[in-house]
């Protein structure tokens, strides 16, 4: 198989050269080695870092932009005075910030993983140390990491960053344990509450943040949460996340610059308040487009599409499912567009607790305020003011434990008894065979194509789902023969194809990555596997060094390199990516058993 490319860079007609002719069906491997991305590149395949690559040098670092000390928006207070100050008193205003205007001291204790974490404040510092004593098969740990700034407003949650330096940059991290609300108390992250190892190497990258903070900065191609100094330049959601750069209005003294909502489409004002509040079983960026990159005045859909599986009844429980059970509405089915979020909710302000019920129950009667009105409010249960409380109820979320969500379903009647039977407490309670097969749909019966359906179930599939990975496969083969396949589908065969036992297959879809981004670690990593498998252990060195080259914080890359130089007797070498790898995650589980395996005296 020749992949040598036309017209390419001499890096590339050298990567080209690493890469032998593979057979058809790839043999026994001379050289197998149990490569630990063997079934984890599914950590890169869903999260792979930007296009192109370059070292951590401070040539590849602007100069460093951190969140402002003063308030950006103290200027939009001289003509909006009212709505600034309102503003200021709604927890968007407060998502983010230094974490030392917003530390919740208090410790936590995991069973699963023994570790015990807790937060507290030292020398002017938010600290997070965490600790666990050997026994019961596990080895010590400890550590401290400082906390820089906080996420969340504190209405549900709140988590905290931190970095680490690497070459010249920082690479930033979520804390691994959660404070929530409603709980009054610190739990493990979402999706680790069963983890055995403490997730210490948690990334964020910018889609992740986008939602909680105003003026991201622009990420570096090293890896997906490596910034150009801090991650962002604003903590909260500013005037300017919505209305767009205030610079030009400010010096017109407001006579342009900014996008008028006021005079936007029902629909642009509803993308914007999706772009955040619409989440999904699966959210596909379209070609070429990326959610950080959405701005005020656009229609959602150009820049994502948000899946729901209609055949998951828990799929309408999650934290972010409020736009759906809303459009599953009579409301919204009798008023059709003209019925948004706005239509209820001020994004300007938050009702105070004392005025919720008769807030809202206002927003109501704006409908139903007629006798001949389904469930005019007049005669339909008059003394009970709240409405929501019965067509609205709170219900736990299936996604996030110790939180709760308005179910915008705003149903006439509650499940009916058959319906509940099939509803459990957690995905584990599921007999597998009343489990259907996935059946994702657009959410807003949005225009999708096969790229985008197959993107949906590879998601699923890349979270566990078995019965999703033929879907995306039969999607994403029909984009590729379609000539729509970008780098994602390409990424995604490579994956489902390495799983599903197609070697030559995904061997090819990463070269097809390759040659349009010589530096992808995705690709390469799934293209050493291959090599390794197939006795090329010196190529499979090679594209993994360069995996490491240009994305030095790319753990797996890290461990399958070191397994391989230790294979060929580089034992020194092997036990130095070692430990490289467990400084970015200390209680990885993969690095633990090489180390003991490479450390203990022979018998």
């Amino acid at each position: 198989m020749g992949c040598e490319r036309e017209n390419g860079s001499p890096d590339d007609q050298g990567l080209a050269a690493r890469r032998p002719d593979l057979p058809r069906q790839l043999r026994t491997p001379a050289l197998s080695l149990p490569l630990t991305s063997g079934l984890l590149f599914i950590v890169l395949a869903f999260g792979s870092s930007p296009a192109g690559g370059q070292q951590f040098d401070q040539s590849s670092r602007a100069p460093a932009t951190t969140p402002s000390t003063s308030n950006p928006d103290a200027a939009c207070r001289n003509c909006h005075k009212v709505i600034y100050d309102r503003y200021e008193q709604t927890p968007k205003a407060h998502s983010s910030g230094p974490a030392l205007d917003a530390l919740r001291l208090g410790s936590f204790s995991h069973q699963a993983s023994g570790v015990r974490y807790d937060i507290h404040r030292k020398d002017g510092k938010a600290l997070l140390t965490y600790e666990r004593k050997a026994g019961k098969g596990r080895p010590a740990l400890a550590g401290t990491e400082e906390l820089t700034y906080f996420v969340g407003s504190g209405k549900r949650g709140r988590t905290y960053l931190f970095s680490r330096p690497i070459d010249g940059g920082r690479l930033w991290y979520e804390a691994p344990i959660n404070w929530y609300t409603r709980s009054a108390d610190y739990g493990m992250a979402p999706a680790y509450e069963r983890a055995a190892s403490a997730p210490l190497a948690l990334a964020t990258p910018p889609e992740c943040l986008h939602c909680h903070v105003t003026s991201l900065n622009p990420a570096l191609p090293q890896a997906a949460n490596a910034f150009v100094g801090a991650p962002f330049r604003q903590g909260g959601i500013g005037c300017a996340s919505c209305h767009g750069d205030p610079a030009e209005h400010l010096r017109t003294n407001g006579h342009g610059g900014m996008l008028n909502l006021h005079k936007s489409t029902n629909h642009q004002r509803e993308s914007l308040c999706l772009s955040c509040h619409l989440e999904g079983d699966a959210m596909v960026e379209r070609a070429g487009q990326s959610i950080t990159r959405f701005v005020a005045g656009q229609s959602l859909e150009t820049t994502a599409v948000s899946f729901a599986d209609a055949s998951s009844e828990r799929s309408i429980d999650r934290a972010s499912s409020q736009y759906e059970g809303l459009l599953r509405s009579a409301c919204r089915r009798v008023a059709g567009p003209e019925l948004t979020c706005l239509t209820c909710h001020d994004p300007h302000s938050t009702p105070d607790p004392a005025d919720r019920v008769e807030y809202f129950r206002t927003k109501c009667v704006q409908c139903h305020n007629t006798p001949t009105a389904t469930f005019a409010v007049a005669t339909h249960f008059p003394a009970q003011r709240d409405c929501a409380s019965c067509h609205m109820p709170r219900k736990d979320t299936s996604d996030i434990s110790h939180e709760q969500t308005v179910d915008h379903d705003i149903e006439a009647h509650r499940r009916t008894a058959a319906t509940k039977a099939l509803t459990f407490s957690s995905p584990d309670d599921r007999p597998r065979n009343l489990t259907p097969p996935p059946n994702l749909v657009p959410i807003g019966d949005e225009a999708v194509t096969d790229r985008d359906r197959g993107l949906a179930y590879a998601q699923l599939a890349g979270r566990g789902n078995a019965a999703a990975a033929a879907n995306a496969l039969r999607y994403l083969l029909a984009a590729e023969k379609a000539g729509i396949a970008d780098r994602a589908v390409h990424e995604q065969l490579a994956y489902l194809s390495q799983v599903s036992g197609d070697k030559h297959k995904a061997y090819v879809e990463d070269v097809a990555v390759l040659q349009t981004d010589p530096h992808n670690a995705a690709a390469l990593i799934s293209e050493a596997v291959l090599l390794a498998a197939s006795g090329h252990g010196p190529q499979a060195q090679s594209a993994l060094e360069e995996a490491i080259r240009f994305h030095p914080a790319e753990k797996i890359a890290l461990l399958d390199l070191a397994q391989l130089d230790y294979a060929s007797g580089e034992k020194s070498k092997a036990l130095d990516l070692l430990q490289r790898a467990q400084r970015l995650d200390p209680d990885d589980p993969s690095a633990q058993t090489l180390r003991r395996q490479w450390t203990s005296p022979i018998p």
